[in-house]
């Protein structure tokens, strides 16, 4: 799956995207209206196995024991992202802004990845 001369640099779990407010909300209004207010539904980011390699950033989905299953879900090169807006508290989050598309994807680790997260995010510093 590595290109000649590509490794590996950091492996970790992230969620990975956003649900937006719209979709979380007419979620919510759905499963309530359909199951008369007895359950509540909410919409989060997908987790992935995210590889960052010295050419690219690879995302795999996670299957359900918690490893990284393929297909491939993404390939991104490198030299065409650049991090920005690190915060950490509770979860560590930072915006990955890729070339050529306006919407940047937002990366989210919970609590115990909060390292990973740092280290991608700095990696992936212009």
């Amino acid at each position: 799956m590595l290109l000649q001369d590509e490794r590996v640099e950091l492996a970790c779990a992230a969620n990975v995207g956003s649900g937006s407010v719209k979709r979380q909300v007419v979620t919510a209004a759905v499963v309530g209206l359909a199951t008369a207010g007895m359950l509540t539904a909410t919409v989060r980011p997908k987790t992935r196995c995210v590889v960052l390699t010295s050419h690219r950033l690879l995302f795999f989905d996670m299957a359900l024991s918690g490893r990284p299953s393929l297909p491939l879900v993404a390939v991104l090169p490198r030299q065409a992202l650049a991090s920005s807006r690190f915060k950490s508290a509770l979860k560590a989050t930072f915006l990955i802004s890729i070339d050529g598309d306006p919407r940047p994807l937002k990366m989210e680790f919970p609590f115990p990845g909060r390292r990973d997260a740092r280290k991608l995010a700095d990696a992936l510093l212009r």
